[in-house]
């Protein structure tokens, strides 16, 4: 899958995530550090489509702190920028902290509880994104400024991520007669 049709699928899988009022509560929280309330400023009132790129690949503050329901309802737009972007500082700030579940009994349970708030098609989708990322991002010898050590725990660790959480979601929808698509229709592995 190229990047213009997982971007299509990735919008295709939140084409109907509207921007609630839980959203909007999560984003309005006070918080006692400027940083956090600066992030959530920056997304405040828009729809995870109307999030500027710049607001997304920023540093300071960080976008990450926005809280988990509202990092919820906008992680297609991180995933679409991460797709754009010129280095791989949010694939891998993506795949570390925020898509790769806890080794930890209770910390993968808390996990799993939100990210199984997604729709099937969205959490296949996140899982097209991670096989992407492991197969162009990371194929071997993938650039040779970059050691294969590095590649191979990039690699090693998106694998895990999708085994250990993505993948399963997939079976499970397989199981339950669902079929995983694209934006358009056809099933992700296939035309």
């Amino acid at each position: 899958m190229n990047t213009t049709q997982l971007a299509q699928c990735i919008r295709a899988a939140w084409d109907e995530a509207g921007y609630t009022a839980e959203v909007e509560a999560a984003l309005r929280k006070t918080s006692p550090h400027p940083e956090e309330r600066e992030a959530r400023e920056a997304f405040l009132g828009k729809r995870w489509d109307e999030v500027p790129e710049s607001t997304l690949l920023a540093r300071c503050p960080s976008p990450f702190l926005i809280g988990s329901e509202a990092l919820r309802y906008y992680l297609p737009a991180f995933l679409t920028a991460s797709l754009k972007a010129s280095n791989d500082d949010l694939l891998v700030f993506l795949i570390e902290f925020h898509l790769k579940p806890p080794r930890k009994p209770e910390k993968f349970e808390r996990f799993r509880r939100e990210f199984d708030l997604l729709s099937g098609k969205q959490r296949d989708a996140v899982a097209a994104f991670l096989r992407w990322a492991r197969d162009s991002r990371y194929p071997p010898g993938h650039d040779p400024g970059d050691s294969s050590a590095y590649r191979d725990r990039v690699v090693r660790r998106i694998n895990d991520t999708l085994q250990r959480y993505w993948d399963g979601c997939r079976r499970s929808s397989e199981q339950k007669g669902l079929q995983p698509e694209r934006g358009d229709g056809q099933p992700l592995d296939g035309g």
